[in-house]
């Protein structure tokens, strides 16, 4: 008995703090691989904002106040400023992200969101804001006619596709986006 209260001591002398921090550096290692090779965060919201309508002083405290009225976890509420209505590029991109549903909302100056609702960026917000709020203007007349000139753009009904701010910009849901509910969430509380 002895013998084994002295092995005991010994391994509390000798062995156990090296075993500790085996442990420990096997977990942290573990939680590190989980973080890269675990799944990605899914944004909640996606909102571009087009020609400097979001300063970027503004960018942080709006991120964390919708992220509040969301109720997500940090990180997945995207604002996304660099958008600029003279780079041929950046409407590239709105329609790659509009295309695939991964864009939510954008808030642009009037002429370049009346020019976006033309080629059909928009969904109609009647159905979900009162009509005193609403931003009307002609969106894309959707045919079955094939037109190599580009005659339905800005031809379509006069709908309300987006909600004027204060600032005097305009912001809308993009048609086909994958969180309507979040998206219209954010429009109500931009426009307060």
């Amino acid at each position: 008995m002895k013998t084994m209260g002295r092995k005991g001591r010994q391994f509390l002398e000798y062995d156990l703090l090296p075993l500790i921090g085996i442990i420990a550096a096997a977990v942290f290692v573990i939680l590190i691989l989980i973080r890269i090779f675990g799944p990605a965060q899914e944004t909640v919201l996606y909102a571009a904002f087009y020609d400097g309508t979001l300063q970027t002083g503004e960018k942080q405290a709006l991120t964390e106040e919708t992220e509040r009225l969301l109720q997500t976890e940090p990180g997945q509420v995207l604002l996304d400023e660099s958008f600029d209505s003279k780079r041929p590029k950046d409407l590239e991109r709105l329609q790659v992200l509009a295309a695939n549903g991964a864009l939510d909302v954008v808030t642009a100056p009037e002429e370049v969101f009346r020019g976006l609702a033309a080629c059909g960026y928009f969904r109609d917000l009647s159905a979900f804001f009162p009509e005193g709020k609403l931003y009307r203007t002609k969106g894309y007349l959707d045919t079955d006619e094939v037109s190599f000139e580009d005659r339905e753009v800005g031809e379509g009904e006069e709908k309300a596709y987006g909600l004027k701010l204060k600032d005097g910009t305009v912001t809308g849901v993009v048609e086909g986006n994958k969180h309507l509910n979040e998206a219209v969430l954010f429009l109500g509380f931009l426009q307060k």
